[in-house]
């Protein structure tokens, strides 16, 4: 293949885009869960964590199944591709469950406003 060293750094450059992105998130849903103790936070903390540590666990993985065969690096995606929704799913469930809240605390303020 032409060019790898190009592809592999373009690679390595979004992983690393995407790490920094998921950080911010896992930062910012800490700050959530110290001004606010919710299971809404709770899960969309423990959703930007688990996303980081599936990254990881993804890379290493990968990393080492490539050793073995290519077989093996085929299983890992596959596998890490379905598990790897996870933490999108409780993420999802507490963002949700979190506008929620949010929703109502507004409506009450407009009903203490009126």
């Amino acid at each position: 293949m032409e060019n790898f060293e190009t592809v592999e750094a373009l690679y390595i450059l979004g992983e690393a885009v995407n790490g920094i992105f998921k950080l911010l998130v896992a930062v910012a849903c800490t700050l959530l869960l110290i001004r606010e103790r919710t299971l809404a936070t709770i899960l969309m903390f423990l959703g930007s964590i688990l996303s980081i540590f599936l990254s990881l666990g993804s890379v290493l993985l990968t990393a080492l199944a490539g050793q073995k065969s290519p077989e093996a690096v085929v299983w890992t995606n596959a596998i890490f591709n379905l598990v790897g929704q996870i933490h999108i799913i409780i993420f999802a469930i507490g963002i949700f469950l979190f506008a929620l809240q949010y929703g109502k605390k507004i409506a009450l303020l407009k009903k203490l406003n009126e």
